[in-house]
């Protein structure tokens, strides 16, 4: 049992509007003939359309109403976002914390920074494995409800970026030996933390 393929509406249309030719004019002509109902009614609404579509006593829309429909449309121009930019404060590094009796000297393999910008805390603890260093940090902020930072780690000859996660927590890795800069981005602040040096 062969399905019978119906035609298109773009078809359709050409035969009406007599764009499409001899070939369409005989394929549409042809189908309708055997006696397909849906075709039939598809060409008798896309008439009614063309007809109603090239009456001349269709009242036309008013110019302001056109006016204000194209104006949504304009592009606008905007002026960019001014982000505040703060400098974060170095409030504690384990570093420089004196060492407990009986520990020893040597390289310290982790450390703790606490910043602080104005209405927010950054935790930082920076660990290493091997040649790498890696950060994990959380950003604690009475003024950002949704914690969308976006966190940049900016050495001499690499960046690394991270996004914080709901609770403001991220993680940025594969950071080599040297200093960094780290920039926190949100909508409309943006806070540096000068020279952490790994």
């Amino acid at each position: 049992m062969r399905i019978r393929e119906h035609i298109a509406d773009e078809i359709l249309l050409d035969y009406l509007e007599q764009r499409g030719g001899p070939a369409t004019d005989r394929k549409v002509l042809a189908h309708l003939a055997t006696g397909c109902s849906e075709c039939q009614e598809n060409l008798n609404y896309w008439q009614k359309m063309l007809n109603v579509m090239q009456d001349s006593t269709v009242i036309s829309t008013p110019q302001p109403v056109l006016n204000r429909a194209f104006a949504l449309f304009e592009v606008r121009e905007t002026a960019p976002s001014l982000r505040q930019k703060v400098m974060a404060t170095l409030r504690f590094d384990s570093r420089v914390q004196p060492e407990l009796a009986g520990t020893r000297d040597g390289d310290r393999t982790s450390f703790k920074l606490l910043f602080e910008a104005p209405d927010t805390r950054i935790d930082l603890l920076c660990e290493r494995s091997g040649l790498d260093w890696s950060i994990a940090g959380q950003v604690l902020s009475l003024e950002t409800k949704d914690y969308l930072w976006k966190v940049l780690a900016t050495g001499t000859d690499k960046v690394v970026r991270a996004d914080a996660d709901m609770l403001g927590e991220f993680h940025l890795g594969g950071l080599r030996t040297g200093e960094y800069d780290l920039l926190l981005q949100e909508r409309n602040r943006e806070i540096t933390l000068p020279a952490i040096q790994l």
